[in-house]
């Protein structure tokens, strides 16, 4: 009930008067004199009693308060290990599924690859027909890969067929007959490497490594010839002719690691069908400085680039099927460096994480950031060879190892829970987990000193006694401190939940202004003097086999390059189902108003570039379409002016009317804008 000031004080007069009319202290020498003159008053027999009562109170107090606390530290540590295992269950899944999503998207582009070959009715024996895959596949490299090195490979008519080499005895014996050729007079192949400038590793270089004579030969010459990254186009300054490299034989192969490593062994050890995909074992990386460990996710290439169903694909493997032979492969190659980074990176709860390649048994990266993973070679020119786990110089490593794979050989590590061994002298909680993907095989190892993983025990219990004895404290009649205390602590609850509060939206408005200037695809614009010439709205695979597309891969780059030019973006209605304007409706309007602008601020046709989304967004690749619509709002914040285009027209599927009226309730245009 509320009081008024006066109401108070009248109460507290009329107790503090009675207090006084009972007990009073006229020395003023004790402050609990009230106290003191009560017992004084007591008879000796009621002031033992009164004593007996308050030690039997004290007793009492003090046994509920101990097993209080016992209970709730039981409880808590109880509670409090299980949490932590389920943490530590927690993290592998995390592991598995980013590492997932980050390789998933190799597979996705050479499967759907190999559909666009089979769109272009690409011959993949002959060079225009393998040719196809240099552009495709880059520009996939560049956006997708970011800063982590990579590089494709396609290679045709070097025994890859069973055919091929059941005539010499199995593939074994064929590369064993052919370590000084490629067993066939028309064999061909083209790679590119995306690396870092020696002088400036800031600065993303484009290499190609193709062959001398397209139409194809037996010891087809490698020629390393730089690129142009913004073009795709060789410079033509700088090649160098290498000589007969046996990709068969050497590329991507470390007989020190695994006798079987190698995209082409891994075609034929596997059988590869078409439409087949597979992750290659792991390798050394040594061609290019840093030298580092490495895999390739590969498809084979067969003279049928059609994919066949799961039920063609049993009949073709039983025989009642034929497709046509094997005779090539396109391959992804990218380094594994960022590994490391990425375990670092991770919320361990002061432990560490390991991975293990299942068939070799060597550590392929560690949440450790200063652990190598390749031993100094003896002498120069000897391949650099990764570490094994139980030979390992981390001392961590090789400790856990030989817990978990005491013999050396990880082939029959198990996933588990975790489980308390003794590593380096301390009690530790370890758990396997297995990482099995197309074909790359991993074993983790995680681990957490107990010590770790009990020291939130210890603070937690501490917190559940001390609140123990503020209850039985309450309970004894301290309530105001009580109050207090719980006034206190909601205090400090609310202010920490208003700090995280406040955190998160600062980190959601970090992360707004990242991705408004974030280019997941690069910015394709077509200069005004081509687009003039076009007739007609032409979709972006024809007017990038004109070569008449510019490629601006990244933020600063497009704004660096479009301030000294004019750029427009055209936001249009499709009139059309596929083509977008099939009867040339709006195309004459965007010429026009390009035109005039460019008139209107002094400048000639080719200082003008055009965005628009029929010519600058890929049209038959559906993971590059979507990365490109994802950067829809960066495109059009480059460009100097936004044009819309809404003539009166009809819809040459649905024959519903296009105007500026429907264009402002068309979800894309609304996103455009």
């Amino acid at each position: 009930m509320h009081q008024t000031g006066s109401q108070r004080s009248s109460k507290e007069k009329t107790k503090n008067q009675s207090a006084a009319h009972v007990v009073s202290n006229p020395t003023g020498t004790n402050p609990h004199g009230t106290v003191t003159a009560a017992i004084r008053n007591v008879p000796k027999r009621r002031c033992i009693g009164v004593c007996g009562i308050i030690l039997v109170g004290m007793l009492v107090v003090g046994g509920l308060s101990g097993s209080s606390w016992y209970m709730n530290y039981k409880s808590a540590a109880t509670s409090l290990e299980h949490l932590g295992f389920e943490f530590m269950e927690k993290v592998p899944l995390y592991f598995r599924k980013s590492f997932e999503h980050r390789l998933d998207p190799i597979r996705i582009h050479l499967t759907q690859g190999l559909k666009y070959l089979h769109a272009k009715e690409a011959d993949v024996t002959k060079w225009s027909g393998i040719e196809l895959a240099r552009f495709y596949t880059t520009t996939f490299l560049l956006s997708f890969f970011e800063d982590n090195k990579c590089c494709f490979g396609i290679f045709s008519n070097m025994g890859l067929g069973k055919e091929d080499v059941s005539k010499e005895g199995g593939w074994q014996k064929w590369l064993k007959n052919h370590k000084d050729d490629f067993g066939n007079t028309e064999a061909i192949f083209d790679n590119v490497l995306v690396d870092a400038d020696t002088n400036n590793p800031k600065v993303t270089t484009v290499t190609a490594w193709t062959n001398e004579f397209k139409t194809g030969n037996n010891t087809n010459p490698l020629v390393v010839a730089p690129m142009n990254p913004d073009t795709l186009r060789e410079t033509g300054i700088g090649n160098k002719n290498w000589g007969f490299i046996n990709f068969p034989y050497s590329d991507g192969h470390t007989a020190a690691v695994n006798e079987n490593s190698g995209w082409w062994r891994t075609i034929h050890i596997y059988d590869m069908m078409p439409g087949d995909f597979r992750f290659t074992p792991i390798f050394v990386w040594t061609d290019t400085e840093p030298k580092c460990l490495k895999v390739m996710g590969v498809v084979p290439l067969y003279k049928n680039t059609a994919i066949p169903t799961d039920e063609q694909k049993a009949k073709i493997r039983a025989g009642d099927l034929e497709w046509g032979p094997r005779v090539g492969a396109w391959v992804v190659g990218f380094k594994l460096w960022f590994l490391s980074d990425y375990l670092s990176g991770l919320e361990l709860k002061g432990g560490s994480i390991f991975l293990v390649e299942r068939a070799t048994g060597i550590v392929v990266a560690s949440s450790d950031k200063s652990y190598k993973p390749l031993k100094e070679p003896l002498k120069d020119g000897d391949t650099p060879l990764p570490y094994k786990a139980k030979d390992n110089p981390n001392e961590h490593i090789r400790a856990t190892s030989e817990c978990v794979a005491p013999d050396g050989d990880w082939k029959e590590v198990q996933a588990n829970d975790p489980v308390e061994k003794e590593v380096e002298g301390k009690l530790t909680f370890i758990q396997n987990f297995n990482f099995d993907f197309h074909g790359l095989s991993l074993v983790g190892v995680y681990t957490v000193p107990r010590e770790n993983m009990l020291a939130e025990l210890d603070k937690k219990a501490t917190e559940t006694a001390a609140t123990s004895i503020v209850v039985n404290s309450i309970f004894c009649g301290i309530m105001l401190a009580a109050l207090f205390c719980w006034g206190l602590r909601r205090a400090g609850k609310l202010y920490h939940a208003e700090r995280a509060q406040q955190k998160a939206a600062e980190k959601r408005v970090v992360a707004a202004a990242g991705a408004a200037i974030t280019c997941r695809f690069s910015m394709v614009l077509v200069n005004l003097r081509d687009f003039r010439k076009h007739g007609r709205l032409l979709s972006h695979e024809i007017v990038s086999e004109r070569g008449e597309l510019l490629w601006l891969h990244d933020y600063e780059t497009a704004k660096r390059f479009l301030s000294d030019y004019i750029s427009i973006f055209f936001s249009h209605q499709w009139l059309g189902w596929v083509n977008p304007d099939g009867r040339k409706e709006q195309y004459p309007l965007m010429v026009a108003a390009a035109e005039h602008f460019a008139k209107a601020n002094g400048r000639p046709f080719d200082e003008v570039w055009i965005w628009v989304d029929y010519t600058s967004i890929p049209q038959v690749n559906d993971y590059m379409k979507l990365l490109a619509v994802e950067t829809l709002h960066v495109y059009v914040t480059l460009c100097d002016v936004f044009i819309i285009v809404a003539p009166p027209c009809l819809h040459s599927g649905s024959q519903e009317r296009c105007d500026s009226e429907s264009y402002f309730t068309r979800g894309w245009c609304r996103l455009e804008q």
